[in-house]
């Protein structure tokens, strides 16, 4: 009876006899002397011959590695050939891959089911690709030029930040472009200056009165001057008020404005006169605390800086002329100067 290793293993009271006494008859069956001296030494060399040659000292966090070539060692630096199963399939076990750094690790996390990195980059060489989804529903990768995150499965692509009182923040040294439609024409962009630019929203036209509010802090409002929705404590417009319209001073000038042609000239009123005579009919704005290069200041969260007063309020200062505010109080002149006309083409 030979050693059964290494096809299968020798078990006690077997091949391997581990229950002979000293009084044990060594001829008798199964507990032959020399029988055992076979078995033990077969399965010794078998032993050997599986494991190979090499150091027999056990190395402190060392796995014994074959080489195929009836060599083994141990060693601290393995390297696996074909695929590795860490625990088994329901019942898995914790990975944790150290880094040189004390404290650096990346964990797989078997009872949270996730792979954590703590203090650890995931560092990826250009043109690798993140794949998420059964179908690679979404690909996160460089391609060396630009960096990419690309959807391309069912359904929509969100980005969002759900948690009470966080805000989501798209930050670029440049421009912030968003393009639309199979062209991929860029349709709204904002410069490094925070200047707007929508192309489409010039060229789509209409035959309605400009409707659109821009104010100090560059919110946008829809204009509804004319709705009586919003109006109460509604009356006629005062003489004294309309009347007051004739100390008005129009100019001829040129314009500093950004988006205005130098050489161009225009009339128009100065906001600052029109609001010492009725403050009403003016835009009012804050006054920007600036720089050296008279770009505006923000602060830390790159919210914009406003001077402010005394009590801590911002500063107010006339921005502009509200001219169509000026229309009902030139209503009111004309109607009173036709009635004069009237009565005296009457008398």
């Amino acid at each position: 009876m030979a050693t059964s290793y290494p096809t299968s293993l020798d078990t006690s009271g077997g091949t391997l006899r581990t229950d002979i006494s000293s009084t044990d008859d060594l001829d008798s069956s199964g507990k032959e002397h020399d029988v055992m001296h076979v078995n033990v030494h077969g399965a010794a060399i078998a032993l050997e011959t599986k494991i190979g040659t090499g150091s027999s000292t056990p190395v402190a966090d060392a796995v014994l590695m074959g080489t195929g070539t009836g060599t083994s060692a141990w060693d601290t630096s393995p390297t696996f050939k074909g695929a590795v199963t860490v625990g088994v399939d329901g019942t898995g076990h914790d990975v944790k891959l150290f880094g040189t750094t004390s404290g650096v690790y990346s964990l797989w996390d078997q009872s949270a089911d996730e792979w954590t990195f703590v203090g650890a980059d995931l560092d990826m060489d250009d043109n690798a690709v993140i794949r998420l989804g059964t179908g690679d529903d979404l690909l996160v990768y460089s391609n060396g030029s630009n960096s990419f995150i690309d959807h391309n499965g069912d359904g929509d692509l969100w980005v969002r930040a759900l948690g009470t009182g966080e805000e989501l923040y798209l930050e670029a040294d440049d421009n912030l472009i968003l393009r639309t439609g199979s062209t991929a024409a860029n349709r709204l962009t904002i410069n490094s200056t925070g200047l707007l630019t929508s192309p489409r929203s010039y060229s789509a036209t209409t035959g309605n009165a400009a409707n659109l509010y821009v104010d100090t802090d560059g919110s946008f409002y829809r204009s509804t001057a004319g709705s009586i929705r919003l109006k109460t404590d509604v009356e006629d417009a005062g003489d004294s008020y309309a009347d007051a319209v004739l100390d008005l001073r129009p100019i001829w000038f040129r314009s500093l404005a950004t988006a205005d042609r130098r050489d161009w000239s225009h009339w128009g009123l100065i906001a600052e006169e029109v609001a010492e005579i009725d403050p009403r009919l003016v835009h009012w704005g804050w006054v920007p605390v600036e720089n050296n290069d008279g770009e505006q200041v923000v602060n830390e969260d790159g919210d914009p800086v406003w001077e402010l007063d005394a009590d801590g309020e911002k500063v107010l200062r006339p921005d502009g002329v509200q001219y169509t505010r000026i229309v009902p109080l030139l209503i009111n002149l004309i109607k009173r100067q036709d009635a004069r006309i009237a009565a005296l083409e009457a008398a």
